[in-house]
């Protein structure tokens, strides 16, 4: 029997939960709407915010993307806005870390920063830290304050919270670059930070390593040589790849193959498809049946 395919709910940042705008939240899992730490969480949803989940009880599996997640006491899950999530867990509760990215951006001036920690973009590497006990207690603490501040609201609470956030996502990178490696300083690689914001904006259009060049003022040798020395992979094959994540998204939302290809503009689903494989070992309609059927 085919896997049913379950429509996506999208989940919006609740601006205005503690009455004045609020760009950032701290909350247990279980205390979040139609969360119950003893039930199973089944939907399948995307964000339009950035999470940081440091579980705190239980086991299970968190799907991002089709990916799968496995998780503990201790582990940090990351998340970024889109991606498709879907749980399968029993007994599980965590704290969570939520925000959107403007809420520090008209503070501090830094377009940049959040697309620059390794951890909400690991290009192939883990979306899951493993913490020591010491170190998962002392970021619970840590996440308990915040929301603490957060429920007595002050006048001065904004520029503490955008502060302790802003510390918060430094500490996390720190261990996760000793961890797993990357770029500490967040302040460099901001070319290929650019490149990155260029292609999200423009992937469906725009294709070719030249246009992006163009745009962001280097020549495609140079923009390749920097993209290459920080991610890892040519331009091209990171174009390549955020065409292929798109496509798994709406391949998990629903849509049949030849359908993806032309939202993701293709014209001719066949090359979509022999594109998709290359890229995943599998078929567009094989890797839909496959998630769906992990996830059941």
């Amino acid at each position: 029997m085919k896997p049913a395919s379950l429509p996506i709910r999208n989940i919006a940042f609740l601006r205005r939960k503690y009455g004045p705008e609020l760009l950032v939240d701290v909350g247990w899992l279980d205390e979040l709407p139609g969360v119950h730490k003893l039930v199973s969480i089944s939907e399948p949803h995307r964000l339009d915010f950035h999470d940081i989940l440091l579980v705190t009880e239980g086991t299970g599996v968190l799907w991002l993307d089709g990916e799968a997640i496995r998780f503990s006491p201790g582990s940090v899950i990351f998340t970024t806005p889109g991606q498709v999530r879907r749980w399968r867990a029993r007994r599980v509760n965590g704290l969570c870390l939520f925000f959107k990215d403007e809420f520090l951006r008209v503070f501090f001036n830094d377009a940049l920063f959040v697309h620059r920690l390794s951890y909400f973009h690991p290009r192939g590497g883990p979306r899951r830290l493993v913490l020591s006990r010491h170190d998962a207690n002392a970021f619970r603490i840590r996440f308990l304050d915040m929301r603490q501040e957060i429920r007595n609201l002050g006048g001065d609470s904004y520029h503490l919270l955008r502060a302790l956030l802003y510390a918060e996502l430094v500490r996390l990178n720190r261990v996760f670059v000793e961890r797993f490696g990357g770029p500490v300083d967040t302040h460099s690689a901001a070319l290929t930070v650019r490149f990155r914001q260029l292609v999200d904006a423009e992937f469906i259009r725009q294709r070719q390593v030249a246009w992006y060049a163009k745009e962001l003022g280097v020549t495609p040798g140079h923009l390749s040589v920097v993209v290459r020395r920080e991610l890892g992979e040519s331009a091209k094959s990171y174009v390549t790849s955020r065409v292929v994540t798109e496509a798994k998204r709406l391949l998990l939302g629903g849509e049949s193959a030849q359908r993806t290809a032309y939202l993701i503009g293709f014209s001719d689903p066949a090359y979509f498809g022999r594109l998709f494989c290359r890229v995943t070992g599998t078929s567009p309609g094989n890797f839909r049946r496959r998630v769906m059927a992990d996830q059941a």
